[in-house]
């Protein structure tokens, strides 16, 4: 049983294997699966059956049933899983392998825990025996041997082979069966490797190892630091190689699509429509440029249309970004509502703008979509195929859509943020009058300390024309950010420098995930709004 629940990294079938030889190698590896399937069976046509039975005389039978094998339906959701996986690493530039964390409560954290602690009480029973039991030992030493082999770059050559003359197996079983296995000496000099090759943040986990003195205490925050060893070589793999990623996941769901295209013209509807509201038709001469960046800032507002087909990758990211626009909307609108009462003394100010938004933006929740669940299972698996593989990392193929998990809805976003409006009213008061005294002013009166409190509670109806300005120039700001023929700089508008760092971090996000989409659907969406177009006139 492995303490760590890593999955063993063997070969898979060759018969079993998708090749797409238009992919390079080190693509395919990082998304493939690590587990082993069994050989395919061949299905075959019953002799003598010359065509299919029909109910109904004179009319032709419908095709047979046709059977899915359990490993083909494996593999296809294996296949949007490791797509889903590349594009969520080319559109999201804080992608980053973690550690799956169970809730604290929950089931699975429940039966892990006891699993482990059951592991590591049994191989405390078995060292305690006379003579000592060193079957699991030596079971563990082999797996911690692998973990740091993995763990080696290729130009480690004089590491690897003390780690292979040092951890040799036949000499450890012959210690086991001898019952002269020092299992001290082993985790000393395992401790000291681990020193060598870990990242500076892992430091103080290897200083703590290295003062315990219960064996099995210490051989358990080995396996735990090795697990945590995994994923920062994982994440560094990545990112040297994020790149190649990028350009072939592009290629790859170019690819897809123009299948997608050729077997299924009619699967974009969502996608056509999408692109048709767009279309001003006071506008004749509009560019298929400006229109497709309309279209794009159409997807941060709430909206009851389905979502394009082509964008479903990206669903949940424009959810949370829609979110981000409307919080930071009402940030900014409460901010500019609090500034005009408490007059010109305090408006000038930067600390206490500062400080209003500082506050502003803790009362104010924010809401994130969760992650597509089956990312989040693959990404748990990820880490020691792409340390294993190094270099050499290639991608199965693929469907190319895939849908993801989308958080509450905005209408629930908006009505959180209208709840915490009140709070957020009182705190902009006290900030407020604190300053005001602070600079020798007179505090607030209460007829200013009332007009204030509901005018910061009205921010959240729907007419509040403030915040319908501030919505405006946000939405233009963003819509120029994602212009292709931009300007080298952009200014940011009047009324948004409070939230300027938020929304620049917003543009970055959303630029990220537009650029990757014109990429793979560019030409597709220019024939389609050219063809619209002439439709209309």
């Amino acid at each position: 049983m492995d303490p760590n629940d890593r999955r063993k990294n063997e070969d898979i079938p060759e018969n079993n294997r998708k090749k797409d030889e238009d992919i390079p190698e080190r693509i395919r590896q990082l998304s493939e699966s690590a587990e082993e399937q069994p050989g395919k069976r061949q299905r075959t046509i019953s002799e003598g059956t010359s065509e299919p039975f029909s109910p109904i005389p004179g009319i032709a039978g419908a095709s047979p049933p046709r059977f899915v094998l359990l490993e083909e339906v494996m593999g296809a959701t294996r296949g949007i899983t490791n797509m889903a996986i590349a594009h969520e690493i080319a559109t999201n530039s804080e992608f980053k392998l973690e550690k799956l964390q169970f809730p604290q409560n929950s089931l699975e954290k429940k039966v892990k825990d006891v699993v482990h602690q059951a592991f590591w009480d049994l191989l405390a029973e078995n060292l305690k025996q006379t003579p000592p039991n060193f079957d699991q030992a030596l079971s563990l030493l082999t797996d911690i041997k692998i973990s740091l082999m993995n763990l080696l770059l290729p130009r480690h050559t004089k590491l690897k082979q003390r780690i292979d003359e040092f951890l040799d197996t036949e000499l450890i079983k012959q210690q086991t069966e001898h019952g002269t296995l020092n299992f001290k000496s082993y985790a000393d000099f395992v401790i000291s490797v681990m020193g060598q090759i870990c990242a500076p943040v892992r430091d103080d986990h290897i200083k703590k190892l290295a003062t315990m003195t219960d064996v099995v205490q210490i051989f358990r925050g080995i396996m735990e630091t090795l697990e945590l060893m995994t994923l920062d070589m994982a994440n560094f793999s990545i990112g040297v190689i994020k790149s190649d990623i990028i350009a072939c996941s592009i290629e790859f769901e170019k690819k897809q699509f123009k299948h997608m295209l050729e077997t299924s013209p009619d699967s974009f509807k969502a996608t056509c429509e999408w692109l048709k509201r767009s279309i001003n038709p006071d506008k004749p001469n509009e560019s298929k440029n400006d229109i497709l960046n309309s279209a794009f800032i159409e997807l941060l507002k709430p909206s009851s249309y389905p979502f394009p087909e082509t964008l479903l990758s990206d669903e949940s990211k424009f959810k949370d970004l829609q979110k981000e626009c409307t919080r930071l909307n009402v940030i900014a609108t409460v901010i500019l509502v609090t500034l005009s009462n408490v007059g010109s003394a305090l408006s000038d100010i930067t600390e206490f703008r500062n400080q209003i938004k500082e506050h502003i933006c803790l009362l104010l929740p924010e809401m994130v979509s969760e992650s597509n669940s089956d990312i989040q299972s693959a990404l748990t698996s990820v880490g020691d195929q792409v340390v294993k593989e190094g270099n050499d990392i290639p991608m199965e193929k693929a469907p190319l859509l895939t849908t993801q998990v989308s958080g509450g809805s905005q209408l629930d976003h908006m009505s959180r943020l209208q709840s915490a409006l009140p709070n957020v009213g009182e705190q902009v008061v006290k900030d407020g009058n604190d300053f005001l005294t602070r600079h020798g002013f007179n505090p607030l009166s209460d007829e200013k300390v009332q007009l204030l409190m509901t005018q910061v509670s009205e921010v959240s109806q729907p007419d509040h024309r403030i915040r319908f300005i501030v919505e405006k120039r946000l939405y233009e700001f963003l819509r120029d950010a994602i212009n292709t023929e931009r300007p080298a700089r952009l200014q940011i508008p009047p009324g948004l420098t409070s939230i300027q760092s938020e929304l620049i971090a917003v543009a970055r996000k959303l630029m990220l995930i537009i650029s990757h989409n014109r990429k793979v659907y560019g030409e597709y969406y220019l024939n389609k709004l050219t063809e619209l177009t002439q439709q209309n006139n």
